[in-house]
């Protein structure tokens, strides 16, 4: 039986033979991968994505956006059934992308010409001297026709004024069943959503990826077409995306950012870590993350939360979260 004296000088001796021969290799290029179960307590696994304006706006501004990716290996040439080894791919998809593809299943609008995805290949398997891993370009477009959809609140009325009296959407009062009058009426709230084709084109993409940090930071160059308006923007992405909202006061609290649990703080215990690597940083709470108005509607307004992003447009970030600051 080897002893525990035998096994350590045996890795002394391994250690030894592997530093004298042999360095350690770059990992495979790749990105931070998506997944529904969320990386903490207030977090979900993709990436927090900052948009930053590039020259003079010509369209309403999209800020930011929660960003899935996913690498693969894409079918071989010679037979579709078998994965090339030796390439690797990505796809894309941002929650807008998806909630617009998810609102014409719903309301039973034709998806064929729809592409949530931006699909795009990486120029290397492997990074270069800088750690970085680039994709050349992707794109996708999702179409949305707009749609006019009525609901039943359910709260009695006696004329439309009173459905409308809230300040929400106008409304009318409706007979609850138009073939008995004794039934009353109702408020019916109907709403508008706009129709949006919106394109995401995607260029220059730039992965940092290292042992320590295998693609879950990243910048691109980006432009978004919203109904014919293009403007061009810097993406800046942080694996993974974290609701910075605080759970009691439902403000933007950069301390939800904190990659360390905090189970003994009176205010608010924090018992999981946010998942963000503890290296990563400046860290900021970003209010700037929106979507477009059908969207906004068609979620409740949580596409718009507030999250944990880079305090910076340069990568890697790598100042560690002693030097978190809250937006101003």
């Amino acid at each position: 039986m080897k002893t525990a004296k035998h096994l350590l000088l045996l890795g002394v001796a391994l250690g030894a033979a592997g530093s004298a021969s042999c360095s350690i290799p770059k990992p495979d290029c790749t990105v931070a991968q998506t997944n529904p179960f969320g990386a903490g307590l207030t977090g979900v696994a993709a990436y927090a994505v900052q948009f930053i304006p590039q020259g003079t706006l010509s369209c309403p501004q999209i800020k930011g956006d929660v960003v899935g990716m996913q690498a693969y290996h894409p079918a071989s040439a010679s037979d579709p059934l078998v994965r090339d080894l030796s390439k690797t791919s990505i796809a894309i998809r941002t929650q807008t992308h998806g909630e617009l593809f998810w609102m014409n299943e719903d309301f039973g609008f034709p998806t064929d010409q729809d592409q949530p995805n931006a699909l795009g290949d990486f120029v290397s398997n492997t990074p270069d001297e800088n750690d970085f891993c680039q994709v050349a370009t992707a794109e996708a477009r999702v179409v949305f026709p707009g749609a006019q959809i009525p609901e039943d609140t359910g709260v009695p009325c006696v004329d439309t004024a009173e459905c409308t009296a809230d300040g929400g959407p106008g409304g009318d009062c409706t007979p609850v069943d138009p073939m008995d009058p004794m039934a009353g009426n109702t408020c019916v709230i109907t709403y508008d959503f706009e129709a949006t084709d919106l394109t995401y084109r995607w260029s220059n993409l730039q992965f940092y990826v290292t042992a320590a940090a295998t693609g879950s930071q990243f910048t691109a160059d980006v432009e978004i077409e919203v109904n014919g308006c293009k403007d061009q923007y810097k993406a800046v992405g942080m694996w993974p995306a974290v609701d910075c909202t605080h759970l009691l006061t439902g403000e933007p609290d950069v301390m939800m950012c904190h990659p360390d649990a905090d189970p003994n703080n009176t205010e608010l215990p924090r018992l999981f870590g946010s998942g963000i690597n503890p290296d990563f940083g400046p860290v900021i709470c970003d209010t700037n993350f929106g979507t477009v108005p059908a969207v906004d509607l068609y979620t409740g307004g949580y596409a718009n939360a507030p999250h944990c992003a880079l305090g910076t447009e340069t990568i890697p970030a790598l100042e560690g979260f002693p030097e978190i600051t809250p937006v101003p």
